[in-house]
C-alpha cells in the first residue's frame, strides 16, 4: 500500500469510499509526497492486492486523488440493443456501446454529413453499421448510401439506402463519385 513515513510517523491517507456501478470509488487524500505519479505506478500493484479488475487513479479536487475500483470488467459483458421503432431517433449522438466500467459511450454526430466504417475483417463493422442503420432508418431525415464490398452482408439494407453498391467496384466507384458530388454542392 502507499504510506510515507515522515519523521517516524506513518501516514496513512484520509479516504471517502462510495459505491457506483460496476465498482467502488474512493477519494484519497494526499499525503506527503504521495501524489497522482504514485498511485498510478501502484494501480496494477493495488488491484492485485485487492483483488480487484482495475484501479484507475485520477486527479481530484485540489489535495485529493479519486480511485475508481472495477470489481467487472464491462469490456466483457453482454451488450443488448433493443431498439423500439416508435423510439426517437437522436441525429445528435451515437451511443456505441459502453466502457470497462459500463458507462455509455457515445459519439457526436451533429453536423456530420458522413461517417465511414472501415478496418480488418471481423472487427465489427458491420454490425456497427447495422446498430447504427437501425436507429436511424425511422428518420426521412437521413440518407444512406452504402458499399458492401461483400455483396451480402448489407443486402437486406438496400431497399432502404438512397444509393448502394455491392462487390463491383465500378459501382461503389459511381456511389462514391455522387456522394462526393454532393458533397462539393453542398
Amino acid at each position: 500500500t502507499l504510506m510515507m513515513r515522515s519523521r517516524d510517523r506513518l501516514l496513512i491517507p484520509r479516504i471517502a469510499v462510495a459505491p457506483v456501478r460496476n465498482g467502488v470509488a474512493v477519494e484519497v487524500k494526499t499525503v506527503g509526497q504521495v501524489g497522482l505519479p504514485e498511485f498510478e505506478r501502484a494501480a496494477e500493484d493495488l488491484a492485485n492486492a485487492w483483488q480487484v479488475r482495475y484501479v484507475t487513479p485520477s486527479p481530484g479536487k485540489p489535495g485529493y486523488l479519486r480511485l475508481r475500483i472495477t470489481l467487472r470488467d464491462g469490456l466483457r459483458q453482454r451488450t443488448v440493443l433493443a431498439v423500439s421503432p416508435d423510439a426517437p431517433v437522436d441525429l445528435r449522438s451515437w451511443e456505441l456501446g459502453h466502457d470497462r466500467d459500463l458507462e455509455p459511450v457515445t459519439v457526436r454526430t451533429s453536423d456530420v454529413s458522413g461517417i465511414a466504417a472501415g478496418g480488418l475483417s471481423g472487427t465489427g463493422k458491420t454490425v456497427l453499421v447495422r446498430v447504427r442503420f437501425v436507429r436511424l432508418a425511422p428518420s426521412p431525415l437521413v440518407q444512406f448510401a452504402l458499399v458492401d464490398g461483400k455483396d451480402y452482408e448489407l443486402e437486406d439494407l438496400a431497399p432502404r439506402a438512397w444509393l448502394h453498391a455491392g462487390a463491383s467496384i465500378e459501382d461503389a466507384y459511381a456511389v462514391v463519385k455522387k456522394v462526393h458530388t454532393l458533397m462539393i454542392e453542398r
